[in-house]
């Protein structure tokens, strides 16, 4: 192996176990390997993989259903949902939009957390909106 005055290998790691410059690491939502071949192994055989599970149920093996089960339909971290928010455009919008998501969730459309996360969402808009305006006010 050659001098490398930065203790770096390109691609590779520092010798303290740190990315080396220009090596972000796995990229975002990456899965590895192991968790890859498991899913094309597991992919179409759902329908025949709960069938068995069915049919373990009947013999009460149920640490085998659970370990199955858990695999092949994981515990959901988040869920999409579909709510009517107007555009946001301008600021004014911001206040609007807000509105809407307090309405949705006192109507039982959204749930207080999500409702929140929506805030928190129309937060940083509003945050893009100020940063805009007192950019331009500062250069104009």
């Amino acid at each position: 192996m050659t001098d490398n005055p930065d203790n770096t290998r390109r691609n590779e790691r520092n010798t303290d176990g740190t990315f080396a410059v220009g090596n972000p690491g796995r990229p975002k939502n990456a899965r590895n390997l192991a968790t890859r071949a498991m899913e094309e192994l597991l992919d179409g055989a759902g329908e025949t993989i709960t069938r068995k599970c069915i049919e373990l149920t009947k013999n009460s093996d149920l640490g085998a259903i659970r370990l199955v089960l858990e695999r092949v339909l994981p515990v959901r971290k988040d869920k999409t949902i579909q709510v009517d928010i107007p555009s946001v455009k301008s600021l004014d919008d911001v206040a609007i939009a807000l509105q809407s998501v307090v309405e949705a969730v006192g109507a039982g459309e959204l749930s207080p957390s999500e409702g929140a996360t929506f805030g928190g969402l129309l937060q940083t808009i509003l945050m893009h909106f100020v940063r805009n305006s007192l950019k331009n006010a500062w250069t104009h």
